[in-house]
């Protein structure tokens, strides 16, 4: 039997939680700032004191002092006994990590363009269409990115971010061995490419597909990509142009987190440039979410929101997978969650 004073908690514990939500952008605004000022780098060689910090960036003292506090309370940084003094924790440590790292991910997603672009998220809801770049004087994301050259990179070096910590769990759960050619289509950086192709040596040709401010972009990458991918990039080719329009030919086609960009009306055109240049036998992996459960935490939730808002895309449930591919003239071999990312295979019908 619960009594008063236990219902008393529990509405107690749940105006908590409710503020919490409310309040979430409190503490997204706060990592932001200790990310672009790289508060975690000051404490790779032990602790140090936010007075210090504050000067050897430039910023006021008690102001730093303060935020750190807060974030020590999520368990980002942890403050000493010794007034004002910080040390690491693990999940600082991450964001003392040079790019490309995990790091590359949290600026993009906490990045001021897509905090102000949340504001108008209501209309998003009231119109049925994104409204999210429109808040920021856009037409899309797209165009943002187009007028933007600085910000291209930091998507850019997000997605490669997203891309490292699923890559793992690509590789290991799926086999490339029967295909001769991989195009990833949307492929950025070519990080999943490149991988791919360390680890299936029989594939004889990668073709990394994207924009082309995006290629452009991958020219600077050369020697780095000599550096970890020496025996993979004679293999590989950077091609641009639009998945709208034409793609490379090739045995197998990889999209990751691409089909959540877009509504179902435009992940059927893109279905259908593939299938102009897809072989007999082709088929195409794709890496994205999969809705499973129900009334529980769940991250791809909040994903498809924020896709929703932002560019018009959305992320599906295995029965959303096959009314998309049907209607594309496709048919699913499989559907599977892979835990952090899922993995639907389709063939021509």
């Amino acid at each position: 039997m619960i009594s008063i004073q236990d219902d008393e908690q529990i509405r107690l514990d749940n105006e908590r939680f409710l503020l919490d939500v409310a309040t979430g952008h409190w503490k997204s605004r706060a990592l932001n700032f200790a990310l672009e000022a790289k508060i975690a780098s000051h404490l790779v060689n032990g602790s140090k004191s936010a007075f210090t910090i504050a000067k050897e960036i430039g910023v006021n003292p008690e102001f730093l002092y303060r935020t750190m506090r807060a974030l020590s309370s999520l368990g980002i940084f942890r403050e000493e006994e010794e007034y004002g003094v910080f040390s690491q924790t693990p999940k600082s440590a991450i964001m003392a990590e040079s790019s490309p790292s995990w790091t590359d991910g949290l600026l993009f997603e906490s990045h001021d363009f897509t905090y102000k672009a949340w504001t108008s998220f209501r209309e998003s809801v009231k119109e049925g269409k994104a409204m999210g770049p429109q808040s920021l004087g856009y037409e899309s994301v797209w165009s943002l990115t187009e007028q933007n050259p600085s910000y291209a990179p930091i998507l850019q070096r997000a997605m490669s971010s997203f891309t490292a910590q699923a890559i793992n769990t690509i590789i290991r759960e799926t086999d490339f061995s029967p295909f001769e050619t991989i195009a990833d289509i949307g492929g950025s950086q070519g990080v999943l490419l490149l991988n791919i192709l360390k680890n299936n040596p029989s594939v004889k040709k990668g073709y990394n597909f994207d924009l082309p401010i995006t290629i452009e972009n991958n020219k600077s990458l050369v020697s780095q990509r000599e550096s970890e991918f020496k025996n993979e990039m004679a293999k590989f080719e950077d091609v641009a142009g639009s998945f709208f329009d034409s793609v490379p030919e090739a045995d197998c086609y990889t999209l990751k987190y691409i089909f959540h960009d877009w509504k179902d009306e435009k992940c059927v055109e893109i279905l259908e440039t593939i299938s102009k240049s897809m072989k007999p036998n082709s088929k195409i992996y794709i890496f994205d979410s999969v809705i499973e459960t129900k009334n529980q935490p769940n991250g791809f939730v909040w994903l498809d929101l924020h896709m929703m808002h932002y560019v018009d895309g959305r992320e599906r449930s295995a029965t959303e997978w096959k009314a998309l591919a049907n209607s594309a003239g496709f048919k699913v071999e499989s559907v599977v969650s892979l835990g952090m990312i899922g993995r639907v295979i389709l063939s021509k019908k």
